[in-house]
């Protein structure tokens, strides 16, 4: 199995502490982002409106 910790550990550097806000790609919304439990126990941040990210 892939270890994820480095990801996980480059996403949380990147957003910073819990608290900061995200715009999901070229949107005007901004959102909230948190600290979540994520695959395996990694925690990585997370918008608390669960909208998606992802393709």
């Amino acid at each position: 199995m892939t270890d994820i910790s480095p990801l996980a550990a480059s996403t949380r550097a990147r957003f910073g502490d819990a608290g900061v806000h995200a715009i999901v790609r070229a949107g005007r919304t901004v959102h909230a982002v948190s600290l979540g439990e994520w695959v395996e126990g990694e925690v990585v941040p997370e918008l608390l409106c669960r909208t998606g990210v992802a393709g």
